[in-house]
């Protein structure tokens, strides 16, 4: 057995999972101690920083560690160690010397004495976590599209540990593993890392990456999609994430033959709460030829309604001449329109559909520009049934797409 050299330096870590609410910061000088480790063996190949079983052991004189096959160059005979330990997080880096082009494997053994396992919350080697003290996983306490933001402290906290020198691709991909270690992940794959001199549109200048995630949210399957950046001064840090809303589907309708009565037509074929109904693309909203000193008092009315979760109104010049194919009149004498874009949910509700129908008529509003704009429909499904939906829908003449809902949440927790 030979002694193994142990390169010991301190820094002051953040800590992250695994960390006990009552943990006072502090910082340990380690004593290393019994140090050995195995001649090169070659019958076991791999690659990476971390190959192998890690056993840890806490004894009345501290953490004993052992780390099988771990990979280094033929030629080494030294093993070194970067070991730092503060707020509860042990963090060791482990290198062997060489640098022949093949590769062995050998079993490292040391102690770090004066380190008590009710001080310890987590520990790494290499970036990789090989032990943690709570009973739970705290990673997967977060296992859903709406609470996911919430792992932003121990996945910033994984990237932040990892060694500077490496790229951002092992960094992110070291990223991968450890969220497939997670047992609430199904799946995670890194799919693209690259900088703003990559990109094919204009982008900022900084670096970018993105994973892809499904979720074991309680037995149902969530995706998502975590979008990694880091300015070229500062570190990667995980900023935002999209996902496919759960128990709803967006529908959007031919624009040139569909008016809000043809959408409440087609809504109530089936026994579905409406999440929202609005219109899209240039054009959007509904016009009324009423004098624009209305917009006020139309503006008191609607938001007094209670199917609306945004309205907004405004006064347009017809210097275009806008041509509506539903409204039966030329309108090239009308000086000015009011118009209204709004949001309308729960619209399974019939009064609320005959209301608004009311209100169109009473306030001489119609459908602008139908040719440039189209309805979208927000329905909500059954958990699990979106995919069944979606193509049930596109069986529609008048429906000219189908397709999940997404969210947008942001990672940055103030």
């Amino acid at each position: 057995m030979k002694k193994v050299t142990i390169l010991l330096s301190l820094v002051v870590l953040f800590a992250v999972s695994c960390v006990k609410s009552d943990l006072e910061p502090q910082v340990l000088e380690p004593q290393v101690s019994n140090v050995s480790f195995t001649p090169c063996k070659r019958d076991v190949l791999r690659s990476g920083e971390l190959s192998g079983k890690v056993d840890v052991e806490f004894t009345n004189k501290g953490v004993q560690i052992i780390h099988y096959d771990f990979e280094v160059h033929c030629d080494f005979t030294t093993v070194n160690a970067t070991h730092t330990f503060a707020n509860g997080i042990l963090n060791i880096t482990q290198k062997g010397d060489g640098n022949a082009r093949c590769l062995c494997n050998t079993d490292v053994s040391y102690t770090i004495e004066g380190i008590s396992q009710n001080k310890v919350n987590v520990i790494f080697i290499n970036g990789e976590q090989v032990y943690c003290h709570n009973e739970y996983n705290k990673f997967c306490l977060y296992a859903n599209v709406e609470d996911f933001y919430k792992t932003a402290p121990l996945i910033n906290g994984h990237l932040s540990l990892l060694p500077e020198n490496w790229n951002d691709e092992q960094k992110l991909q070291s990223l991968t593993d450890w969220l497939n270690s997670q047992p609430c992940v199904i799946n995670a794959k890194l799919e693209g890392v690259w900088t703003d001199r990559d990109c094919m549109i204009m982008c900022q200048p900084r670096r970018y990456g993105n994973i892809s995630i499904l979720l074991n949210d309680n037995g149902m399957t969530r995706e998502l999609r975590l979008n990694i950046f880091g300015e070229y001064s500062k570190p990667l840090q995980a900023t935002d994430y999209s996902y496919k809303k759960p128990k709803e589907v967006r529908v959007s309708f031919k624009s040139n033959t569909t008016t809000i009565r043809n959408v409440f037509d087609f809504i109530n074929l089936f026994d579905r709460k409406i999440v929202n109904i609005y219109r899209a693309g240039a054009g959007r909203g509904y016009l009324s030829t009423m004098p624009a000193n209305n917009l006020e008092e139309i503006l008191e009315v609607l938001n007094a309604k209670p199917y609306f979760s945004y309205v907004h109104g405004y006064v347009l010049n017809n210097r275009m001449n806008i041509q509506a194919a539903n409204y039966p009149f030329n309108s090239e004498h009308i000086d000015n329109y009011i118009v209204i874009d709004v949001t309308m949910s729960s619209m399974e509700n019939k009064d609320y559909q005959a209301d608004w129908l009311k209100f169109m008529n009473d306030y001489k509003f119609f459908e602008g520009q139908t040719n440039w704009a189209w309805f979208m429909i927000d329905f909500e499904v059954p958990d699990g049934k979106e995919s069944e939906w979606i193509e049930k829908i596109k069986t529609y003449e008048s429906v000219i797409g189908a397709t999940f809902n997404y969210g947008y949440q942001s990672m940055l927790i103030q």
